[in-house]
């Protein structure tokens, strides 16, 4: 996709690139601070989230993990709600 926004939009899709090069730094570096990071002392008197508030969490992985075993089901909804809307578009 970078490669053809490249050809046709040279500025753009050198715009694209940068913005996705940027993008990837700040996560590394948010990543690398939480999880590698060293200790935050202000929070350590925190605990962690009680089994009520991870229920919401875990509906979210389970729903994710099941899209990821079969994408047919996100695939056959999206179609159904985006082939009538690409068909009533002006050509």
């Amino acid at each position: 996709m970078f490669i053809a926004s490249f050809r046709v939009y040279p500025v753009r899709g050198t715009l694209a690139i940068c913005a996705l090069v940027v993008s990837a730094l700040f996560m590394l570096r948010v990543v690398q601070r939480t999880f590698y990071g060293q200790k935050n002392e202000r929070f350590a008197h925190l605990k962690d989230v009680s089994f009520g508030l991870g229920i919401p969490r875990m509906i979210l992985v389970g729903v994710i993990v099941l899209f990821g075993l079969f994408p047919a089901l996100m695939v056959d909804l999206v179609q159904t709600a985006s082939i009538p809307l690409i068909q009533g578009l002006p050509r």
